[in-house]
């Protein structure tokens, strides 16, 4: 989910921990796709480096609450290395990270711009598409 929060440079209803703590609560797990990626971590031993560009609040509120230290190796958000993921470092520390054989990587993704990046930096991919309704 792709949320844009403006600055609040005129006076507004509400705040910006209002905000906050609406996409908290909006927050939700795709159950197929975490139990994909916990079954092919266990068959095959994979790594797991979820790359994001969420906020500080939203990325803990998501491990806290669906539990992904149990099935993801690392974390790399931008907030924390500085690097977006459109930028080319992003996927070299990532690869970096997992220690493994290039050609042995993919990058799963559900926004195509994203997977295109992979994709133009040499990385497979799977481009996984969502059918949510957001509000």
């Amino acid at each position: 989910m792709n949320i844009l929060i403006g600055h609040f440079y005129q006076k507004r209803d509400f705040s910006a921990q209002k905000i906050k703590d609406l996409m908290l609560s909006q927050t939700t797990g795709l159950a197929n796709m975490s139990g994909l990626i916990k079954n092919l971590k266990a068959i095959y031993q994979l790594k797991k480096i979820p790359v994001s560009n969420e906020i500080k609040e939203l990325n803990e509120c998501r491990i806290y609450t669906f539990r992904l230290n149990d099935f993801i190796n690392f974390f790399l958000p931008s907030r924390y290395i500085q690097l977006r993921k459109t930028e080319p470092a992003v996927f070299r520390l990532a690869l970096n990270v997992t220690q493994g054989p290039e050609d042995e990587i993919v990058y799963i993704g559900d926004e195509e711009m994203f997977t295109q990046v992979a994709s133009e930096r040499g990385i497979k991919i799977i481009y996984q598409q969502y059918n949510l309704c957001l509000m």
